[in-house]
């Protein structure tokens, strides 16, 4: 079973606390929902397990199981791998827009080249 979910994000950020994080949520309150998406990563200077996904918070878990990730100014997509599909309860892809001010993009954007390192299959669309 693949799925695709696609949401709009209302809720969005990225911080660094023992990790490096970024989450997008269409409600960060509603944690039912598989409308949401957090990506953490070790930090450059603490032992490196992968990447780490979320969907919603702490209800299905995956290290390691990002295929391709794209980021636009109006969106953000991920494709997982096969492997972490059946932790991620199906989902093979998520679509997710969003509006957010160029200071949020440019603290997303950064975070998010912390998180994918050296990770090939991460792209930024320019223009």
């Amino acid at each position: 079973m693949h799925k695709v979910v696609s949401f709009t994000a209302k809720d969005f950020g990225a911080y660094e606390d023992h990790a490096l994080v970024v989450g997008f949520a269409r409600d960060k309150r509603d944690e039912e929902s598989e409308d949401a998406l957090v990506l953490q990563r070790a930090t450059e200077a603490e032992e490196d397990t992968g990447i780490y996904a979320e969907i919603p918070p702490q209800r299905f878990v995956s290290y390691g199981g990002v295929k391709e990730a794209e980021l636009a100014r109006d969106s953000f997509s991920v494709t997982f791998e096969p492997e972490a599909r059946a932790e991620l309860d199906g989902i093979s892809a998520m679509r997710i827009s969003f509006a957010m001010s160029e200071e949020d993009f440019s603290r997303i954007m950064k975070m998010l080249s912390r998180i994918f390192r050296d990770h090939a299959a991460f792209k930024i669309q320019t223009g």
